[in-house]
C-alpha cells in the first residue's frame, strides 16, 4: 500500500524535526569522518567535535544539503574548507564550528 494513500487529506508529512546524528563528541574518534555519512539524506545536525580527527574534510559533505549545523571543533583537522561547501544551502554560516583545527 502507497504510504501517499493512507491519508483523506493528502500526502502525509511528518511535523517534526529532521534527523540529528546523536552527539559524537569525546569519543576519540580518530582518521577521516567517513564518507557514508553522506547516506545520511536528511541529516540536520552533524556534531563531532572534541575527537581526534586527523583527515582533510571530504568535498562529498557539501552534497548533504539538508544539513544546518556542523560542530567539528577540538579536532586536528588540517587543510581547508572544500569548495562544496558552498553547496549547503540549509547551513548558516554561523552554525560551521571548526576551530581548534588546522584548517
Amino acid at each position: 500500500m502507497d504510504q501517499q494513500n493512507l491519508s483523506p487529506l493528502g500526502p502525509f508529512t511528518s511535523p517534526l524535526p529532521l534527523p540529528i546524528l546523536a552527539p559524537a563528541s569525546r569519543n576519540a574518534f580518530t582518521g577521516a569522518l567517513p564518507t557514508e555519512l553522506t547516506r545520511l539524506e536528511s541529516l540536520a545536525e552533524l556534531r563531532v567535535s572534541r575527537n581526534r580527527i586527523d583527515e582533510p574534510l571530504h568535498g562529498a559533505l557539501g552534497s548533504m544539503g539538508t544539513l544546518r549545523l556542523i560542530d567539528l571543533s577540538g579536532n586536528r583537522i588540517p587543510g581547508y574548507i572544500p569548495p562544496e561547501f558552498g553547496n549547503l544551502s540549509q547551513l548558516v554560516s554561523r552554525f560551521l564550528f571548526l576551530f581548534f583545527n588546522q584548517v
